[in-house]
């Protein structure tokens, strides 16, 4: 870029600055100094005009034009650099990635446990507000969290950050939370504001939290409620758990709320006969490929001809694993009572297998 706009002349294009703003972003996840940030591009200016007049003949001039013309196009260019840098640390209001504020972390255990929260509220003299959008967030690995060149717990650190981050920006400073570079849980307070109504608060955050992957550069998925104060304890639990579920849809949802999956929700919660339906499945739980089909039959709202645009194969294709699934598991998949038992086999095998995952020893 630097080479361009010396040779030409032409400002920096926006795709070039908006590299320059994400790598800033990235310092300043990784919480680099402002100032050393602006300092290096500072020392490289300096470079540059050191490497033109190191070729000046005498005579002062360039094919590129006079030295003092290369020299307007480094300090142009130097501009337009730091702006960007600027931008980068600056973004979503935010310079860095800012810790809890004081009190946040104090008040939030408060409401997660049921205690009494105004000793919290008080003593940090803390807004505690009527009514929050409780929010249980997951955040897919990145690419730096799996590759080998990069330090894994820097990269998750970095990333952790930068979600504590967008969350800030989301709830205007105000917004409780507790999260790691897999995600967490927050509480943003619900806004009060004339002519609004539930559903103009909810389309906001909603679009808020929609930009979430693009900001994080990772797939996330968010379940969210309004809840009231006391309700905070009990509900924060059951998201965690619906976000769990749309997580594990073919068809990804980055946000939604208990009415999106009612039905899945409700047969996910653990019963006595939870392990039962489970085993319903076990003869088809080492073959990924009818384990997929069936997910993704289920997903497709049992429509054979979704289901193979899905997995990219032929509609008959699907037909046949289906009665295959039928054959191993005694589940016939046209009759609506057999595809209900299906469903809470699949969220219960699913449940099982993430306990496994988490616990190995259990």
């Amino acid at each position: 870029m630097v080479v361009r706009v010396i040779a030409t002349g032409a400002a920096p294009t926006p795709a070039e600055l908006a590299e320059l703003e994400e790598s800033a972003r990235d310092r300043a996840d990784e919480q680099v100094p402002l100032g050393a940030v602006l300092d290096a591009y500072q020392i490289g200016a300096r470079e540059w005009l050191r490497i033109v007049n190191g070729l000046d003949g005498g005579g002062g001039a360039f094919a590129e034009g006079t030295l003092a013309e290369i020299g307007d196009r480094v300090f142009r260019w130097l501009r337009s650099a730091t702006g960007a840098v600027i931008a980068g640390y600056d973004v979503d209001n935010g310079i860095g990635a800012p810790d809890p504020r004081p009190g946040h972390v104090e008040l939030l255990d408060a409401l997660l446990a049921g205690d009494d929260h105004t000793a919290a509220a008080d003593r940090f003299h803390l807004t505690v507000a009527d009514q929050y959008w409780a929010v249980a967030v997951t955040v897919d690995p990145s690419s730096d969290e799996t590759d080998d060149g990069v330090s894994h717990t820097v990269a998750a650190a970095r990333k952790a950050r930068r979600l504590r981050r967008q969350l800030d920006g989301i709830g205007r400073g105000e917004a409780l939370y507790s999260v790691t570079a897999c995600g967490g849980v927050a509480l943003v307070p619900l806004r009060s504001r004339p002519a609004t109504t539930e559903a103009d608060e909810f389309g906001e955050l909603k679009g808020r939290l929609e930009q979430l992957a693009q900001r994080m550069g990772v797939r996330t998925t968010c379940a969210v409620d309004l809840v009231r104060t006391e309700e905070i304890p009990s509900v924060i639990p059951q998201l965690q758990d619906l976000v769990a579920i749309a997580r594990r849809k073919s068809t990804h949802r980055p946000v939604v709320r208990f009415d999106d999956l009612a039905v899945e929700f409700q047969l996910s919660r653990p019963t006595r006969a939870t392990r039962l339906n489970a085993a319903r499945l076990d003869p088809i739980a080492d073959d990924p490929v009818l384990w997929r089909t069936l997910e993704t039959y289920l997903d497709s709202e049992c429509n054979s001809t979704s289901t193979a645009e899905s997995l990219h194969v032929h509609p008959n294709t699907v037909q046949y694993r289906l009665r295959k699934i039928s054959d191993l598991t005694g589940l016939n998949l046209s009759r609506p009572v057999d595809v209900l038992t299906a469903l809470g086999a699949v969220l219960a095998a699913n449940d099982r297998r993430r306990v496994a995952d988490e616990d190995p020893a259990r």
